[in-house]
């Protein structure tokens, strides 16, 4: 089972402090190949150090307001999930300010870059429904892949979900990813589209829930 690092209002935030930078560092690494990251980001040492610093803001902000979830192997900290409530997305202006210093490292990798980073993350933003949990960030280290800490990052949520009667969602720019969603549940109704003219095929993918 995944462990569960934060719950919104359970933990203090300084308590987690340092785990926020180490989540970040796992999932920058992890997604440093996504294709949505490479079109707004093509410059590869910048992509990875702003992917860093933009994955420790949100590891943060799912602190806050929402799931954290956890795998651990004999080299430490192996996977992460990152799960939105309801409602809770897109990022608001009042929360991006209440992490005004993660929010600086971002612009400051960013740099040129950050009106195409923050276009991808508005787009992605504006289409996650309301009633969905949304699965916002999935990365597992490269050395502990295919031994199931995906799966056990994801399934507690689908089964709580479940439990409440409530869809899930997620986006993914891989199309090689579809299959592995599919087989827990979620549908890609539409198919990949372009996220805007001229940038990259993204597949949006929903899960109803399960009696």
């Amino acid at each position: 089972m995944a462990d569960e690092e934060e719950v919104a209002g359970q933990h203090a935030q300084a308590r987690h402090g340092w785990r926020a930078r180490e989540i970040g560092a796992l999932l920058g690494d992890a997604l440093a190949d996504d294709p949505g990251f490479s079109h707004v980001l093509p410059d590869a040492t910048a992509r990875h150090t702003t992917l860093r610093a933009v994955y420790t803001f949100t590891a943060r902000d799912a602190h806050r307001s929402g799931r954290v979830l956890t795998t651990q192997d004999g080299s430490g900290l192996a996977g992460v999930a990152l799960w939105r409530p309801p409602g809770s997305a897109p990022v608001s202006v009042r929360r991006w300010l209440r992490s005004t210093p993660d929010a600086a490292r971002v612009l400051w990798h960013a740099r040129r870059r950050t009106p195409a980073l923050l276009r991808l993350a508005a787009q992605i933003g504006e289409a996650v429904p309301v009633d969905a949990w949304y699965l916002q960030a999935l990365g597992v280290r490269a050395d502990a892949q295919r031994r199931g800490h995906g799966r056990r990052l994801v399934q507690p949520l689908l089964d709580e979900a479940d439990a409440h009667g409530t869809p899930c969602c997620l986006e993914t720019f891989h199309l090689s990813n579809v299959p592995y969603y599919e087989a827990l549940g979620f549908v890609a109704p539409a198919g990949p589209m372009p996220l805007f003219p001229g940038g990259p095929a993204v597949v949006r993918m929903s899960r109803p829930p399960r009696p």
